[in-house]
This record gives C-alpha cells, sequence and structure tokens, in this order.
C-alpha cells in the first residue's frame, strides 16, 4: 500500500511501526483496524515513480483548473 492510500490515524501508526510490529487496534470513522506491518520498502526514484508522481501533481493542478472553465 502506498502511504496517500491510508487514513492519516492509520498513515502515522504504520511508518512509526519497527517492522514485523502488530500494531494496537486503530479506531477510525470505517471501524477497529487490526494491522501486522510486515515490511517498509523505501521508494527509489526511478523514471517510472518520477512519471507517476508528475501524472499526480498534474492532475492535482488540473481538477481546480477544470472548474473555473466556462464553456459557452
Amino acid at each position: 500500500m502506498y502511504r496517500k492510500g491510508l487514513k492519516p490515524e492509520i498513515s502515522a501508526a504504520v511508518f512509526a511501526a519497527k517492522p514485523p510490529q502488530l500494531l494496537k487496534p486503530i479506531v477510525t470513522s470505517l471501524g477497529v483496524h487490526l494491522i501486522l506491518v510486515e515490511e517498509i520498502i523505501q521508494p527509489q526514484l526511478d523514471n517510472i515513480l518520477r512519471h507517476k508522481i508528475g501524472l499526480d501533481l498534474f492532475q492535482q493542478w488540473l481538477k481546480p483548473q477544470i472548474t473555473q472553465v466556462e464553456i459557452k
């Protein structure tokens, strides 16, 4: 899973863990989560990841731009 795909309260607990570690139950609006952190893989910036980051940033920029455009 990617960090941005987790709720903030889960992300904070997961990335503070020392693998392998079973986290204490985490309560969110979706319920109670039991998480076993087996491994945290450190990302490496290669061309594929750089392209994905650039695409994500462009989509974040584009979304508000589209809402501001008037079509007549």
